[in-house]
């Protein structure tokens, strides 16, 4: 089995309050560590690779806790596409 070691040392939530915060965080680590359970995933990710900045282009926010999670969920999603070669 591959080991996936991801770091992710600071992510910028400006413009969000502290609840929709928490749930953009709670999406995105929720929604990234079902992608690395994926095996293709692992497969396509098994490369090192260091990206300092990505553009992914618009994603939307829904308003709420549930609107916070889906938006993290959206931005793990972003960044699996974004660094699929």
């Amino acid at each position: 089995m591959s080991r996936i070691h991801v770091t992710i040392e600071q992510m910028h939530l400006k413009g969000f309050n502290s609840g929709d915060r928490y749930a953009i965080l709670e999406g995105f680590q929720s929604e990234l560590s079902r992608m690395l359970d994926d095996p293709s995933t692992r497969r396509e990710w098994v490369r090192p690779n260091r990206t300092p900045v990505l553009k992914l282009g618009q994603l939307s926010l829904e308003p709420g806790t549930a609107g916070g999670c889906k938006f993290g969920n959206s931005l793990a999603c972003a960044i699996r596409e974004s660094l699929k070669l």
